[in-house]
């Protein structure tokens, strides 16, 4: 039990490190002391406005993204009664890859159910640039 909150304490500190190594390196360094100045208050430096507009809500979106992605893999494997399910072995990502291309395939100014619902009854036009079909 020791072992596993000493581990849990470690990655804990490994995340708070790689949050303060994400908002003080980029295009523009930002020193840790400026980092702490903008968190106190100060707003009226360039640095400060790089950290608050830029790179604050980027690194929070990644953290909430990696929590977001790591509760759905739990998810999966708690429902599936699986601890090594993964989405390519059920089909998830190739799902989500056949509506990535039905997304892309889809005529200018349509909606992706709006074409689906023409395929399927047939009365989805060639693109002009092709042949005539020819019977």
């Amino acid at each position: 039990m020791r072992k596993r909150i000493l581990v849990l304490v470690l990655f804990a500190a490994l995340a708070v490190v790689g949050c303060i190594v994400s908002t003080a390196k980029g295009s523009v360094d930002i020193p840790c002391a400026e980092i702490a100045a903008a968190l106190g208050g100060v707003r009226d430096t360039a640095h400060a406005q790089i950290f608050w507009n830029i790179r604050l809500p980027r690194t929070i979106v990644a953290a909430l993204v990696g929590v977001n992605l790591a509760l759905a893999g739990a998810i999966l494997q708690a429902i599936l009664r699986n601890p090594l399910a993964d989405p390519h072995i059920i089909g998830i990502s190739s799902g989500a890859g056949a509506g990535g291309h039905l997304y892309h395939a889809r005529p200018a100014g349509r909606s992706v159910a709006h074409h689906a619902g023409g395929v399927r009854r047939g009365n989805v036009r060639r693109p002009p640039h092709l042949p005539p079909r020819v019977a």
